[in-house]
């Protein structure tokens, strides 16, 4: 009976995260009919004087390379 009322909090707690808008897209990829291109963004944020910018990269690689890095 508590695994319900837990689930249900939880449904409860990220139903407002879910439904707060668009969130900044920090990568996408653009088609055309001549190319694909992979963009990355980069965000900054700001608060009370500190500045965090979020700069995104994309790794590319094979499955044995990161593989041997775990």
């Amino acid at each position: 009976m508590k695994r319900p009322a837990v689930l249900a909090a939880a449904l409860l707690f990220l139903l407002p995260v879910h439904s707060r808008g668009a969130e900044p897209e920090f990568i996408r990829v653009e088609e055309d009919a001549k190319a694909a291109r992979l963009q990355t963004g980069v965000t900054r944020y700001q608060k009370d004087g500190a500045v965090v910018d979020l700069i995104g990269a994309v790794h590319i690689g094979d499955r044995a390379y990161y593989q041997d890095l775990n």
